[in-house]
């Protein structure tokens, strides 16, 4: 009958405030496997707790090269999770390994193919053939879904109605005062579009008074004084017209007085006041 190992301090008491086995077996002058059978005679559950550091150094070798399954063949008293633990702690990770993809013949890591541990394509294939299928049978179950609950659609239509309007309100004010391009290019719509009363036919005006907002900008910038610049543009001066536009009688953008009245030649610079002042005289 085997002698009984006589330890020298409570190795139980040892091992549950966070000593590996082999620590203690060092301590004790005893073998490893001693102080686990010792320790489960006394009723210390060790399954899977600590790795000697054999055990260790072996993990480092085997993990990144080895599966799930050679992994549990080497390790056959450890657990998957406990595997991965371990490895975890000593910050050792698998070398990506690869799959050849049956729809493109292509080499793919295996983070491409995500979970789809089943399946021969790679994702790639897999979303183009599913967007293939996809559009014809989404547009089915929307309709369906549609004709079942007409009043969810109604509200939300009137939601992204009212949440595209104030993001749009609030996107454009923003512009407007960011950008003094783009403000000089929307209020040249604006009064265009009001002048013809809506007949702009979708047109830019670009189109209507056949020049360029930048030709507008040079036209306007060659007259400044040395108090204009773009930034204070709308809060210092504004677009003039030298010929007010209410002495002009135009319907469409076609008529000769609309030419002459949105003309280079009849807009000019001019200070805020002055042209509050001038309101819709003409000063020749």
């Amino acid at each position: 009958m085997a002698t009984r190992v006589q330890f020298k301090t409570d190795i139980v008491k040892r091992y549950k405030n966070g000593e590996k086995p082999y620590q203690i077996a060092d301590d004790e002058g005893c073998d490893y496997t001693t102080v686990l059978r010792e320790l489960k005679r006394r009723g210390v559950d060790t399954s899977g707790r600590y790795w000697t550091k054999n055990e260790e150094e072996k993990l480092k070798k085997f993990y990144p090269i080895n599966s799930n399954k050679e992994l549990l063949k080497e390790f056959p008293n450890r657990t998957e999770e406990a595997i991965r633990a371990i490895a975890s702690k000593l910050k050792v990770r698998k070398i990506e390994c690869k799959r050849i993809c049956k729809a493109c013949g292509k080499e793919f890591p295996i983070k491409r193919w995500g979970n789809r541990k089943y399946k021969t394509i790679c994702r790639l294939c897999a979303i183009k053939k599913w967007g293939q299928w996809h559009p014809e049978n989404r547009r089915k179950s929307r309709r369906k879904w549609e004709q079942k609950n007409p009043e969810y659609k109604k509200e939300y239509q009137e939601h992204m109605k009212e949440y595209i309007k104030k993001y749009m309100n609030n996107y454009l004010k923003q512009r407007r005062e960011e950008d003094p391009k783009f403000r000089l290019d929307q209020n040249m719509r604006n009064l265009i579009y009001h002048s013809l009363k809506g007949k702009k036919a979708g047109r830019r005006w670009e189109a209507l008074v056949d020049y360029t907002l930048r030709d507008l900008m040079e036209h306007l910038e060659s007259q400044f004084d040395e108090n204009m610049t773009w930034e204070n543009y709308g809060n210092y001066w504004h677009v003039d017209h030298v010929c007010p536009r209410s002495l002009f009688r135009y319907t469409f953008p076609e008529d000769p007085e609309f030419k002459k009245c949105w003309a280079l030649e009849n807009l000019q610079p001019l200070e805020k006041i002055a042209n509050f002042r001038k309101s819709n005289i003409f000063i020749s």
